[in-house]
């Protein structure tokens, strides 16, 4: 702000200091009754004064391009400017338009957003389900895999016991074979005794037969 006050302040001092001057000159000029270009001298007093005009206008020029490098260069690249403006306005178009893209498909990923983040709550939902269910199922797999346990140890007792009897079996019917064996022997022996008293018998009628033959011819004899 200070140098904008100190420039407008140079400004209007060296546009009056040029004025003033240019308005002496023109007034010597004009009481001189100087003439230039073969012109009248009141022709020549405003010629002196335009070119006073003229020389104010170029310092104020001079000085604000000196002292403002943007407004020089504003001035002698206005067109550059303006074209440099019209394909930045070209580009904000297009950015605006992209940014309306952009913004839809915001909304539309917002959109999609708020689906997932629905769908998010409902497999939460399920999830607890399935825990709830899993953690029923591994309490019933506990007590199954304990019933199991149990039934295992029952069955190797069971077994256990199973091996004694097949054992007490073989043993009964290794005794069971050794009694019919033995059986199969007194059957023999019995059969051998009815067959040797069956012999002896024979020998004693035959011997009782030869002993009632003798005593007959004794007593025939006698």
């Amino acid at each position: 702000m200070t140098t904008g006050y100190i420039l407008i302040a140079a400004i209007l001092i060296l546009g009056g200091v040029i004025a003033t001057v240019g308005d002496r000159i023109g007034t010597r000029v004009g009481k001189a009754r100087l003439s230039l270009f073969n012109l009248r001298p009141k022709k020549t007093a405003v010629i002196v004064t335009i070119f006073t005009g003229g020389l104010i206008s170029a310092s104020t020029l001079a000085i604000l391009f000196a002292a403002d490098g943007g407004l020089r260069k504003g001035v002698f690249e206005l067109e550059d400017i303006q074209r440099d403006l019209g394909n930045k306005r070209e580009q904000l178009k297009t950015a605006e338009a992209q940014k309306s893209q952009v913004e839809s498909e915001l909304n539309q990923a917002r959109q999609e957003q708020s689906q997932a983040q629905q769908e998010l709550q409902k497999i939460n939902k399920s999830l607890q389900a399935a825990n709830t269910k899993q953690k029923a199922t591994q309490a019933q797999l506990n007590r199954t895999l304990n019933q199991q346990a149990k039934t295992q140890t029952r069955l190797n007792q069971t077994q256990s016991r199973l091996g004694g009897i097949v054992i007490q079996y073989q043993q009964a019917r290794n005794e069971l074979q050794t009694l019919y064996n033995q059986r199969q022997t007194l059957q023999t022996a019995v059969e051998e005794l009815k067959t040797e008293r069956k012999r002896l018998y024979a020998q004693a009628k035959e011997a009782i037969d030869e002993a009632k033959t003798v005593i007959e011819k004794r007593d025939r004899k006698i």
